[in-house]
């Protein structure tokens, strides 16, 4: 591993993490996105994991610039997402972080609308903004992700309980890290959503959120792009996503109480999905061997799932959105 720390900044409120695996032709884009918000106090960490494009050079273009605090080469290729993070928070000075990842890009007014949520609410421990899918030209995508309830106001502030009950509990609404700005006091002590290769970012929101509130800014102050290089891709067909949400639902429910008719329709819901997602896994005995899982965890699946479709039509409190 090569660090090069340029400059010692110190009492910033934000640290600005940049991890990169492959994205040359993204990268100077989110650079520049991160440099030219209006929102100033902050300190860039850029993180590479050994990749074999020409990522190097464009990052040394920057080195110079007032904002880099670190930049980070990996010798080889970590093949872990979070145990970048975990450098990045390592390094990071900030009383906020920013995982800015290096294939999106954001709006000038991205990290001024989340630390001011965050500034005025002590408690508040993750701000987020809504996101706008592009695709690899960023030109702007039809399609929309599947957000958080919204209360029809500028920003929504939850109890961060509720938050995860209402909807992180159905799927993963904080989908993508560049929409978040998080407390560094708040990072989950024991690390297991390191453990994952897919679905420890949901797990890391989950255990962020129940430590206080949760600000969901209602404007699209971040581009997700859309592209072939993408990690969720291959997941989706070798079964990895399947394999982990079984693990990430047996923590969930250890976490959060629930009254068993609420965890019952949960996991109807999740069941469903499993057995429409089951259909993408393209090797056959992988196929197998997932299925056999969840019917192993989940035994009387079809009861579970009739229970989801009751509890969802009948509006059995406490409710979880559809």
């Amino acid at each position: 591993m090569h660090l090069y720390g340029k400059k010692n900044i110190l009492f910033v409120k934000v640290s600005v993490i940049i991890p990169n695996y492959r994205h040359a032709l993204y990268l100077k884009e989110r650079i520049d996105s991160v440099l030219e918000q209006t929102y100033r106090d902050f300190e860039v960490i850029i993180l590479d994991d050994c990749s074999p494009d020409d990522s190097r050079e464009i990052i040394e273009t920057y080195r110079t610039r007032e904002k880099i605090a670190h930049i980070v080469y990996n010798e080889r290729n970590s093949g872990s997402t979070f145990m970048q993070w975990q450098k990045g928070f390592d390094l990071a000075q900030g009383e906020y972080i920013w995982i800015a990842e290096s294939d999106d890009f954001a709006d000038p007014r991205f990290l001024s609308s989340c630390v001011e949520q965050l500034e005025n609410e002590p408690s508040c421990t993750l701000a987020y903004t809504e996101s706008r899918l592009v695709d690899a030209e960023s030109r702007p995508m039809k399609k929309r992700m599947k957000g958080a309830y919204s209360k029809s106001s500028p920003c929504d502030m939850w109890d961060g309980h509720d938050f995860v009950l209402r909807n992180m509990l159905r799927c993963n609404t904080i989908y993508n890290a560049s929409m978040v700005v998080f407390r560094k006091a708040a990072i989950p002590a024991d690390k297991t959503y390191m453990q994952f290769r897919l679905n420890g970012d949901w797990l890391f929101w989950v255990e962020i959120a129940l430590q206080g509130k949760v600000a969901h800014i209602n404007a699209p102050y971040n581009n997700f792009r859309q592209h072939e290089v993408k990690v969720t891709q291959t997941s989706r067909t070798d079964g990895t996503g399947l394999a982990e949400l079984l693990r990430l639902y047996d923590i969930f429910f250890s976490l959060i109480e629930l009254p068993r008719r609420t965890r019952w329709a949960i996991e109807g819901r999740i069941i469903r999905h499993a057995r429409r997602a089951l259909r993408h896994v393209q090797n056959p005995i992988r196929h197998r061997e997932i299925a056999d899982m969840w019917h192993l965890r989940y035994p009387h699946m079809r009861q579970r799932i009739i229970w989801y479709k009751l509890y969802r039509h009948l509006f059995i409190p406490p409710r979880f959105i559809r």
